[in-house]
C-alpha cells in the first residue's frame, strides 16, 4: 500500500507577473498533489534583496516568515521560469534567505524540488541546472528529478494548465516527489543507532 503519510509543503514561485505561466504551473500543482499532500504558496513579493548588514540588523517580516514557513513544513516546492538561460533574481533571492544563518538555513535537510515552465522549447532546463546547483550544496534533501515545461502557451486555457498530458505527467511527478519527501523525512526521523539500545 503507497505511503500517505501528510506532507505539507511550502511551495515558491519565482515570477510576480500577474499572467504568470510558473504560477499557473504551481496551482496546477496545488490541484493535482496527491492524497495527503498540501501546497501551501508562500507571498515572497516582499523578500528584500538579500544584504548581510540587513540581516545583521534583524530579518525583515517578509523574511522572518518565509523561513519559519519552510521550516514547519514537510518540504519545499520551487516552481522558476527562466531569464537569459538562468535563474531569475527573485527565485535566486528566496534561497539565499533561506541559506541564511550559514550552514543552518531552514531549507537544510528539507525535501526540495524544482519546476519551471516556459514558453520555447527549453523548458527552463538551464535554470533548473542552476538553480539545482545552489540548492544541492544547501540540503540532502534535492529531488534531482526536475520538471520542465516547454509550449507552456499552448497548455494553457483561461489562465491555468488545460492539457490533458501535461496535468498527467505533473501528477505523476508530484507523486514520485511526494515519496521521496516521506522516504527522506522517515529516513530523517530514525534514532541514531547508538541510541538504539
Amino acid at each position: 500500500m503507497a505511503d500517505t503519510t501528510p506532507l505539507n509543503l511550502i511551495a515558491i514561485c519565482g515570477s510576480f507577473r500577474a499572467e504568470s505561466y510558473n504560477a499557473a504551473l504551481l496551482r496546477a500543482a496545488q490541484r493535482l498533489a496527491g492524497e495527503g499532500v498540501t501546497i501551501t504558496q508562500i507571498d515572497i513579493t516582499d523578500v528584500p534583496l538579500f544584504n548581510q548588514d540587513v540581516e545583521a540588523a534583524g530579518d525583515p517580516e517578509a523574511v522572518t516568515a518565509l523561513k519559519t514557513a519552510v521550516k514547519e513544513s514537510d518540504g519545499v516546492l520551487i516552481v522558476t521560469p527562466e531569464y537569459n538561460y538562468g535563474v531569475p533574481a527573485v527565485t535566486k533571492n528566496a534561497v539565499d534567505w533561506l541559506s541564511r544563518p550559514f550552514m543552518a538555513g531552514p531549507i537544510g535537510g528539507k525535501p526540495t524540488a524544482l519546476a519551471g515552465a516556459t514558453r520555447g522549447g527549453g523548458a527552463a532546463a538551464n535554470a533548473l541546472r542552476h538553480l539545482g546547483e545552489s540548492v544541492g550544496i544547501l540540503t540532502s534533501g534535492l529531488f534531482t528529478t526536475t520538471h520542465g515545461i516547454g509550449g507552456v502557451t499552448k497548455l494553457i486555457e483561461d489562465g491555468e494548465f488545460s492539457d490533458h498530458d501535461a496535468c498527467t505527467d505533473l501528477a505523476a511527478w508530484l507523486a514520485e516527489f511526494a515519496a521521496h519527501a516521506r522516504e527522506h523525512n522517515s529516513a530523517a526521523a530514525e534514532p541514531a543507532a547508538a541510541e538504539l539500545v
